[in-house]
This record gives C-alpha cells, structure tokens and sequence, in this order.
C-alpha cells in the first residue's frame, strides 16, 4: 500500500544524504589538493574527481527533491508505487542486471589478461574485483536463498 512505499520512500531519502555527503567529500578533497598542492595530483584527475564529486551531489540533491515530491503528492505517490511494483518492471530491471553484471565481468576479464601485459598492478586490481564480484555473489545467492 502507499503507506509502506511512503516508508521505501523515506528510507531513500536518508540514502540519497549519504550520497549528498559522498559528493561534498569528494569535490572538497579534489578542491583540497588543487588549493594546497600537498599532493601531486594530475589536473585532469582532480577534474574527474571534483566532476564526480559534484555529479553526485547534484543527483542526491535532484532525486531527494523528486522523492519530496512524490511524498506530497498521493496520486502521484500511487502512480510511482504502482510502477515500481509492475512485474513486467521489475523482470526487465533484473534481465538487465544480469545482462550488465555479465558484460561487465567479461570486460573485467579482458582486462585482466590484456592489462596485466601493460602493468601487473592493473592485472591485480582486475583480479582482486572479479573475486570481489564472485564472492559477493555466492554470498548474496545463500543469503537471499534462506531469506526467500
């Protein structure tokens, strides 16, 4: 019912300010090493990080306001809770899970070979995620098994 999406909802929010301060952090400690030069950062990195830092913010900042939104709305409420409960929806957010969880463990592995010829590091990290991803979702698989 509403009153529970309503919940959803408002759990939502306390994420979106997490990922508000996320972004604040980010851009400060880019902004930070550009300001001080205590440490040797490329231009182009500190652009990426503030660009990131920023981009969170605006997105935690433009989803919190939507979420308000639909919070002060009940037609508009009901609408998103029916959306978001739509079997077809739901089917098509976890096909495409899978099809990017897949394209993105190949593209790790690709990685992993062809990068660990231009640098062992790239070739440990490559490794170290793609265990990462396998781990996390065995543990992921047992959990959710027993839960439903």
């Amino acid at each position: 019912n509403n009153e529970e999406y309503r919940k959803q909802i408002e759990r939502k929010n306390k994420y979106m300010w997490g990922i508000i301060v996320i972004g604040v952090i980010t851009a400060a400690v880019a902004y930070y090493f550009e300001a001080t030069g205590r440490m040797q950062v490329d231009d182009y990195m500190l652009g990426v990080y503030c660009g990131i830092g920023v981009g969170l913010f605006a997105a935690g900042i433009a989803l919190l306001i939507r979420n308000r939104r639909l919070l002060k709305d009940d037609a508009k409420l009901k609408a998103a809770r029916l959306q978001a409960t739509d079997e077809r929806n739901i089917e098509i957010a976890s096909r495409s899970l899978k099809i990017a969880a897949m394209i993105l463990l190949v593209a790790m592995y690709a990685v992993f070979l062809i990068g660990g010829l231009l640098s062992p590091v790239l070739s440990k990290v490559m490794s170290i995620l793609i265990c990462l991803f396998l781990v996390t979702y065995c543990i992921a698989w047992k959990v959710l098994d027993q839960r439903m």
